[in-house]
């Protein structure tokens, strides 16, 4: 054993090598024997619970397993319309012509958006090829009155043609001398009278039905040139903002030579459009060139006090400063000191 100050004991020096080696062996017996204290405290503390089998399953994130009739059942089908391919995905039994077969569901979604997008353009040349139907109709139809027109007309001067002829005939003459004669003249002309206001009355609801058809397709084609105005220019949906842009449109149309017939006969939106771009470019334009006018108008901007005009003073006394510079003469120097305020 050793004192405080690292110094050996006098037990330590007089004790044999052989005592010395007993006292190390019983220094570690006497830990051998604290240690079973330790494993009893040990054994007092609760074992730790071994995880469950469903608990490890669970941590691992297994994928659960589901049923075809399942998956049926959230889909709203019958379990017999689907299976599972080769990679475990759903596939959907098809028989086309009796050839059966299977696809992806993700083909089905495409299908059905390409059906979608086959039957939409379907039914969109279909109402295209109705409406141009409808108009060949119309037109031939015009055609037809327009034809029925012509020939009520011709029919009318001839009708014209034989009344003069009547008319030439000395009815009180023919009276005298034949008046049976005169009597069958008489009704005639008065049947060609007849005859040519019937014929005058049907060409005249002719022409009218003819030009109720033009303004009839007329209005619609304006109907239809004013909704495509109106999806290129949703702004106009505000009534104040468009009737301020037509005006303007009409103003900018009128300054390039345009006549108010002219401008009353646009119809076509293309043709509107390309007129108000014109004018919203011409605008801009204008606007641009005030802007560069105003900047070049603007007054120097210049130090208070200061009247903006170059300062006569300080140009001599750099004057001056340069002949000193140059020349270095006394009179120079002098009157650089006496301009500066030095002297």
């Amino acid at each position: 054993m050793e004192t405080l100050d690292g110094q050996p004991t006098d037990s330590n020096v007089d004790a044999t090598p052989l005592a010395r080696i007993e006292a190390l062996l019983s220094a570690g017996d006497e830990q051998n024997q604290s240690e079973p204290q330790n494993e009893d405290v040990k054994a007092d503390a609760p074992e730790a619970e071994e995880p469950k089998e469903s608990d490890v399953d669970d941590a691992e994130g297994e994928t659960p397993e589901y049923q075809l009739a399942d998956v049926a059942e959230m889909l709203g089908t019958d379990a017999s319309q689907l299976d599972v391919d080769e990679s475990g995905k759903i596939v959907v039994k098809t028989k086309i012509e009796g050839v059966e077969g299977r696809v992806k569901l993700t083909d089905l979604i495409k299908d059905h958006q390409l059906k979608g997008y086959a039957e939409k353009t379907v039914r969109e040349a279909a109402e295209i090829r109705k409406s141009a139907m409808e108009q060949a109709q119309a037109v031939q139809q015009q055609l037809e009155v327009q034809q029925a027109v012509i020939g009520k007309i011709a029919e009318i001067k001839a009708v014209e043609a034989e009344y003069q002829q009547y008319r030439s005939i000395n009815l009180d003459q023919l009276i005298d001398h034949d008046p049976v004669q005169a009597l069958k003249v008489q009704r005639h002309m008065q049947a060609l009278q007849e005859r040519h206001a019937a014929l005058s009355n049907e060409a005249n609801q002719a022409a009218n039905f003819v030009q109720q058809q033009r303004v009839q397709q007329s209005t619609a084609v304006l109907q239809q040139e004013a909704q495509a105005l109106m999806r290129a220019i949703p702004e106009w949906s505000d009534t104040s903002k468009a009737e301020a842009e037509r005006n303007a449109i009409k103003q900018d149309l009128k300054a390039r030579g345009y006549t108010d017939r002219d401008i009353d006969s646009l119809s076509d939106h293309k043709a509107v459009l390309l007129a108000r771009d014109a004018m919203l470019y011409r605008q801009m334009k204008a606007g641009n060139t005030a802007a560069e006018k105003q900047v070049r108008a603007a007054p120097k901007i210049v130090k208070p006090g200061s009247s903006g005009q170059p300062n006569r003073a300080d140009k001599n006394i750099r004057e001056l400063k340069t002949q000193v510079r140059q020349t270095g003469s006394k009179q120079s120097v002098m009157d650089y000191l006496i301009a500066t305020g030095k002297v």
